[in-house]
């Protein structure tokens, strides 16, 4: 009896202190309409501006930055991404520090200069890399800007917590890496906004096809290889003999 209690103490603490802890990945995202699907459609260009860093972290925001662009790159959701020396030049000129403080004219603006029809804009809520007995965090928030209009197109938020396990606490297992941690986030980002811009298109080409189809019936059923009209039967000539 004694052995087998001692067992599984042994297999209990083998378990907590290999774990990492308790993992949360919590996200928030703006509803889609099917109205906006040719907002999303048309937008060809974006630029990705410097997230803003509002914790302790030191050059978070360039690391952020760097893994958000390069995930949505490898999205292929647009033709292209503005140069981010541009984007900062363009600031610059602009006098924008923060984009917490863009409007709508900043957001025409830029999207006047750039030559691009959407923006990104995020602020890092949280990014706390613990200690033993601390939890390690990270939340961002994204936003992406129509410039054309100024309106909001799409908006997330996820955060990512860990807690803390007997490994860490003892030293015996490392606690989650930061990297890995601030990537596991810009993923759930970047598949946010590739799930809504494919849908929108999705959605804009089932909206053109109705429309085709109001405007020309006929012709887009023969483009679809509708039905041939059947030819009426032709009767066949009888000789009468007189």
């Amino acid at each position: 009896m004694k052995k087998h209690i001692f067992l599984a103490t042994i297999l209990l603490l083998v378990s907590l202190m290999s774990g990492c802890g308790s993992l949360t990945m919590r996200s928030s995202i703006s509803p889609f309409s099917s109205e906006d699907a040719q907002q999303y459609s048309s937008i060809k260009k974006i630029a990705v501006l410097p997230f803003d860093n509002l914790t302790k972290t030191k050059d978070a925001e360039q690391l952020v930055n760097a893994l958000f662009t390069t995930e949505i790159l490898n999205k292929n959701l647009f033709d292209s991404i503005e140069d981010v020396r541009y984007v900062a030049s363009v600031m610059k000129m602009l006098k924008i520090k923060r984009t917490e403080i863009l409007d709508r004219d900043l957001v025409l603006k830029m999207g006047e200069t750039m030559r691009c029809e959407a923006i990104i804009v995020g602020q890092i809520n949280a990014y706390k890399v613990g200690k033993k007995d601390e939890s390690t965090d990270l939340s961002i928030s994204t936003t992406m800007l129509d410039t054309r209009s100024g309106d909001i197109l799409w908006t997330a938020n996820v955060t990512y917590t860990s807690s803390t396990s007997l490994g860490k606490i003892f030293g015996v297992t490392p606690g989650p890496n930061h990297l890995i941690m601030a990537r596991a986030v810009v993923e759930e980002l970047a598949s946010s906004l590739s799930s809504r811009i494919r849908n929108a298109r999705e959605e804009e080409a089932e909206m053109e096809v109705d429309r085709q189809y109001l405007e020309e019936p006929g012709e887009y059923d023969e483009e679809l290889g509708g039905e041939e009209e059947i030819p009426e039967p032709i009767e066949p000539e009888m000789d009468i003999e007189e």
